[in-house]
């Protein structure tokens, strides 16, 4: 089980936020919405962004002694 702790299972170079290709906002929007437009594309496309701000946050109360640590 991973502890997603810096130093861990974690490296310096790993991303705190994922990315969200094009490609993976036209596929959520082609395979969840039944109207595909401007609103529902923004709606989708805000849930992935908050959903990865959302784990980016957790990752970052996990490991912000160590990241405080490591910069100083």
């Amino acid at each position: 089980m991973r502890s997603w702790k810096l130093g861990v299972d974690l490296n310096i170079k790993d991303n705190l936020l994922d990315s969200i290709t094009f490609e993976d906002a036209i596929t959520a929007l082609h395979c969840n919405e039944k109207v595909v437009n401007e609103k529902t594309a923004r709606k989708v496309i805000n849930e992935m962004l908050d959903a990865n701000l959302a784990n980016m946050r957790e990752l970052i109360e996990v490991n912000i002694g160590e990241i405080v640590k490591r910069a100083l």
